[in-house]
C-alpha cells in the first residue's frame, strides 16, 4: 500500500504539480499501517524541506508508525519535538506513544506520558486509558490502575474487556486478591445492572482466579461460578482449571488436584495441557505424595523440565535419593534441557539423605552440562556433607563457589562450621588439626561482609570445645567480633551461649581458603 503513496508523490514532483500536506498525510498513513517507521519520519522531514507545515494528522501518524514497529525511543524524541510546539498534540499523540512504550515493556516511560498527558490537559480516551492500564499492571502499580479504571468511569468513559482483565492482572501481581475478586464482582454487578460497560468473559475469570491462587476457596467458587448454568456466564477452558489447579498446588491441596484432573480427562473439549499437569505434579509434591507424582509423570507424554523438577522434588520428604537420580537420568536419556531447579531439587534429597558422596556428583553434572549452579545448589551439597562431617569436602565447595564469583549466604558458611564440628565430635583425634579451618570460615565471613546468625557463632564455639582448646587474644578477635551483628537478632540467653564459651579456642592460621593472607 504505501509504495504506490510514494509513488503519487513521486508523480507530483515529476509533473511539477504543487504539493499540500494532505499528500504527505496520506503516505505516512499507509507507511503507519505497514510499520514502516523509518520510512514514514523521512516523509515527515521532508514536508519541512517543502517549506510546509506538519499537521496534528502528520506527526500522530508517524507516531502510529512507530508504535506499531515498537520503536519507543522515536515514538518519545517526536514526542518532545510537538511538545515543542513545532507539531499540536492530542489524545492520539499520547496514545500511540503510549502504545509503543507499553508494547517494549518501558512501562514506566508509558505512566511517565500518562502523567504528561493529564500535565497538558489532554483528554484521554478509552484507548489512551486501556494502554495505561496495561503499563501500570506490568509495572506492578495497581493501586494506580484501579484508580485509572475508576477515572475513566468518573468520566462517563466504558472500559473495554482488555482493560478489565488488564486491571485484575494488575491485582494479581501485587497479590491483591481481595482487590481482584472485589473488581470482578463490580464489573459483574454493572452488566447485570444494564450498563453499557463490559461483560467479564473467560479472560477476566482466568485473571480473577490467578490473583486468587494463594486462597483456593475463591477460585473454586469461581470455576463453579463458570460452569453454572446461568445465562451470559463465560464458559471455563483448560487455562480456567489449570489456573484453579494451581490453586490447588500451592495450598498443598494434592487430593483436590487429583481430583480435578480426573474430571478434566472426562471432558470431551478439553484436554490436560502440561501447565495442567504441572500443576497438579507440584500440589503432591508440595504434599509429599511422590507415589501419585510419579504416576503423572509416567501417566503423561512430554514431560517438562518443570514436571521432573516437581517429581524429584517430592522424593525429598522420604529421602529417596536414588529415585531422584533416576529420573534426573531418564530426563537427560529423553532430551529434556535440564535447568538448575531441576539439579538442585536432586542435590536436596541427596542432602536429606546424607548422600553427600552424590550431592557433590549431581553438582559437578550441573557444571559439566552448562547449567550454573546457584547459591542454593552449594548450599545444599555442603549440607549434605555437614551430617556425615565431611568437612574437607565441604570446604572444597565453599572454595568452588568461590572460584565461580558466587555469592554464599550465612547458610552456607553455617553448614561448612557444621561439617567441621560434626567431623571433630567423631574423629576427637584430628580435632588439633581441623578446628582452626572453622575459625579461619568465620574470618572469610568477616571478609565477604556475610552476616553470621547465632548457629554460627554457636557451631564454632561447639567445635573449640570439642578441641579444648586455650583462649588467645587472637580467637576473641574472630568470634567476639562477630557476635555483636549476631546480638541484633538473638536473644540475651543466646548472646551468653556465644559469648560464654569464646574462651576455648585458640588463634586462626592464615592463608586459608585462598582469600586470608
Amino acid at each position: 500500500m504505501w509504495p504506490g503513496a510514494l509513488l503519487q508523490l513521486q508523480d507530483l514532483q515529476e509533473a511539477r504539480l504543487e504539493w499540500n500536506v494532505v499528500h504527505f498525510n496520506v503516505c505516512i498513513s499507509g507507511l503507519g499501517r505497514d510499520a514502516a517507521w523509518s520510512t514514514a519520519l523521512r516523509v515527515l522531514s521532508e514536508i519541512s524541506l517543502q517549506s510546509l507545515q506538519p499537521s496534528l494528522i502528520s506527526g500522530s501518524s508517524s507516531l502510529a508508525a512507530l508504535a506499531k514497529a515498537q520503536q519507543w525511543p522515536g515514538a518519545l524524541q517526536l514526542m518532545r519535538v510537538m511538545q515543542a510546539d513545532v507539531l499540536e498534540t492530542n489524545v492520539m499523540t499520547f496514545t500511540s506513544s503510549i502504545s509503543a512504550c507499553e508494547g517494549c515493556g518501558e512501562w514506566l516511560q508509558a505512566c511517565r506520558l500518562l502523567a504528561d498527558a493529564a500535565k497538558h490537559s489532554v483528554e484521554t480516551n478509552v484507548f489512551t486509558g486501556s494502554a495505561g492500564i496495561s503499563s501500570y499492571q506490568k509495572a506492578s502499580q495497581w493501586r494506580s490502575a484501579l484508580q485509572s479504571y475508576k477515572d475513566m468511569r468518573a468520566e462517563s468513559m466504558e472500559p473495554n474487556v482488555v482493560t478489565c482483565s488488564a486491571t485484575i492482572a494488575g491485582c494479581e501481581k501485587a497479590s491483591s486478591w481481595d482487590q481482584a475478586l472485589q473488581f470482578l464482582w463490580h464489573v459483574a454487578d454493572a452488566a447485570d445492572a444494564g450498563s453499557k460497560g463490559p461483560k467479564p468473559n473467560v479472560i477476566t475469570y482466568n485473571s480473577t482466579i490467578s490473583a486468587c491462587v494463594a486462597r483456593w476457596q475463591h477460585p473454586t467458587m469461581l470455576l463453579q461460578d463458570m460452569c453454572s448454568e446461568m445465562k451470559g456466564k463465560p464458559r471455563a477452558d483448560v487455562v480456567s482449571y489449570s489456573a484453579v489447579m494451581s490453586a490447588f498446588a500451592t495450598s498443598s491441596r494434592w487430593e483436590d488436584a487429583l481430583a480435578l484432573l480426573a474430571m478434566i480427562e472426562e471432558m470431551p473439549q478439553l484436554e490436560p495441557n502440561v501447565v495442567t499437569v504441572n500443576a497438579a505434579v507440584s500440589a503432591c509434591e508440595r504434599a509429599g505424595q511422590w507415589q501419585h507424582a510419579l504416576r503423572l509423570l509416567v501417566q503423561f507424554p512430554a514431560p517438562t523440565v518443570v514436571t521432573y523438577a516437581s517429581a524429584i522434588s517430592s522424593l525429598e520428604e522420604d529421602a529417596l535419593w536414588q529415585w531422584a537420580l533416576s529420573l534426573l537420568t531418564t530426563a537427560v536419556n529423553q532430551g529434556v534441557q535440564l535447568n538448575v531447579v531441576a539439579f538442585n531439587a536432586s542435590i536436596s534429597v541427596c542432602e536429606k539423605a546424607g548422600a553427600w558422596q552424590h550431592a557433590t556428583t549431581v553438582l559437578h553434572g550441573a557444571i559439566s552440562g552448562a547449567v550454573t549452579p546457584d547459591t542454593i545448589s552449594y548450599n545444599a551439597s555442603i549440607s549434605s556433607c555437614r551430617l556425615l562431617g565431611q568437612w574437607r569436602t565441604g570446604i572444597l565447595l565453599l572454595e568452588m563457589l568461590h572460584s565461580h564469583s558466587g555469592q554464599p549466604s550465612v547458610i552456607t558458611y553455617n553448614s561448612t562450621v557444621s561439617a567441621c564440628e560434626k567431623s571433630l565430635e567423631w574423629r576427637a583425634c584430628e580435632a588439633a588439626k581441623q578446628w582452626p579451618q572453622v575459625l579461619q570460615v568465620l574470618r572469610t565471613m568477616q571478609i565477604q561482609r556475610v552476616p553470621p546468625d547465632v548457629s554460627t557463632c554457636s557451631s564454632a564455639v561447639s567445635a573449640c570445645q570439642a578441641a579444648s582448646a586455650s583462649p588467645t587474644a587472637r580467637l576473641l578477635e574472630v568470634v567476639a567480633a562477630m557476635a555483636p551483628a549476631v546480638t541484633r537478632e538473638t536473644s540475651e540467653k543466646g548472646r551468653a551461649e556465644v559469648n560464654g564459651n569464646v574462651w576455648q579456642c585458640e588463634p586462626v592460621p592464615t592463608g586459608f581458603l585462598g582469600i586470608v593472607k
